[in-house]
């Protein structure tokens, strides 16, 4: 019997081939082609081939088995704000029961708090689909939202093939973390933190910043502290003479009506709109001067971080995510901070 015959055999008998291998030798020769073979009982075999036919034969076999006939999609909806925090607790069972019966989804209060999960099971190699049940369940978080004046987010959406033969699921849940204790070092640490006024203020700001869920609030809060921390009084680009000439001039301009000319007469004595210095740079090099970041790197990161802040504030329309040099520039920059007012090693990694 040749190998391929054997194979079909034991296909006969139930067994379906699943993978594919290319073993090493015991002896340090050439890999081994083996397949991998289940039955629906449980029974698994692992058959070593050598025969160029047989291995061709079953490369086929496992080609065909693992054509993606659909995709899987679950999607988890958390509640978040205030009513979520200090130990509260969502019930959520009459919106998932009212979801089903109106719907038809596959909704189920999650184990995770907060949250209920929506699953659903697209057929065919359209993975546009998902796309398309992703943008339907958006659509019920916002009117959630709105019905219950709080904030509904879609916290995840994992998605994963499905093949002729499933071996495995590929679905994977929300992402889970530890959280570790603070050590003896790291609490005598805080105590001179909160102690001191600079490294107290970055300390909450960081504190702040791991707090937000959106990257609107990450984006914002970071820059209030940066502003909070590293700007300075700004200082008239005219000394007194100048600006006094300079008003007078402003003055005897009849042409312009009075209102209009005393208007400017304002802007031309706030020193925050005629400045010496503006105040990204004025951030920037007090950022350089504490931390040591080359000035011309810190006027790059404070400019790009206040355009990205400057669109999030002004607009609601919807923005990328912000790149991940904007919060972390933010944190690098208030972790230097509690450096530079604390002495000794930090016990915080960063």
């Amino acid at each position: 019997m040749t190998e391929r015959d054997a194979i079909q055999k034991r296909l006969e008998e139930g067994f379906e081939a699943v993978a594919l291998w290319h073993l090493p030798a015991a002896s340090g020769g050439p890999e081994i082609p083996s397949l991998l073979l289940v039955h629906p009982d449980g029974q698994k075999l692992l058959c070593h081939m050598k025969d160029p036919e047989a291995i061709a034969f079953v490369a086929g076999l496992v080609k065909e088995k693992k054509a993606v006939i659909g995709y899987d999609l679950r999607v988890y909806c958390s509640g978040i704000g205030s009513s979520t925090i200090l130990g509260r607790k969502l019930h959520l069972n009459s919106v998932v029961d009212e979801l089903c019966a109106s719907l038809g989804w596959d909704a189920s209060v999650s184990k995770y708090p907060h949250t209920f999960e929506v699953a659903f099971t697209v057929e065919g190699e359209q993975e546009s689909l998902l796309a398309q049940k992703l943008d339907e369940v958006r659509r019920v978080v916002l009117a959630l939202s709105l019905r219950n004046r709080l904030g509904f987010v879609v916290a995840a959406s994992p998605s994963a093939p499905r093949w002729r033969v499933p071996v495995f699921s590929g679905l994977l849940g929300i992402e889970e973390r530890s959280v570790d204790a603070p050590t003896q070092e790291q609490l005598a640490y805080v105590e001179r933190v909160c102690a001191h006024p600079d490294a107290s203020v970055a300390a909450a700001a960081l504190q702040d910043l791991y707090s937000q869920v959106s990257d609107n609030a990450r984006i914002t809060v970071g820059w209030a502290a940066i502003e909070h921390v590293f700007d300075c009084r700004a200082r008239h680009l005219l000394d007194k003479c100048e600006l006094r000439s300079l008003l007078d001039v402003v003055g005897c301009l009849d042409n312009i009506p009075a209102g209009k000319r005393e208007r400017l007469r304002e802007i031309l004595r706030d020193p925050n709109l005629v400045s010496f210095e503006r105040r990204n740079d004025r951030i920037a090099r007090n950022i350089s001067e504490r931390t040591g970041v080359a000035l011309e790197e810190a006027l790059k990161k404070v400019k790009s971080l206040a355009n990205e802040r400057g669109g999030r504030v002004h607009t609601l329309l919807n923005r990328a995510k912000p790149p991940a040099q904007h919060v972390g520039f933010i944190e690098e920059t208030l972790w230097a901070i509690i450096d530079d007012c604390i002495d000794g090693p930090n016990p915080f990694s960063h």
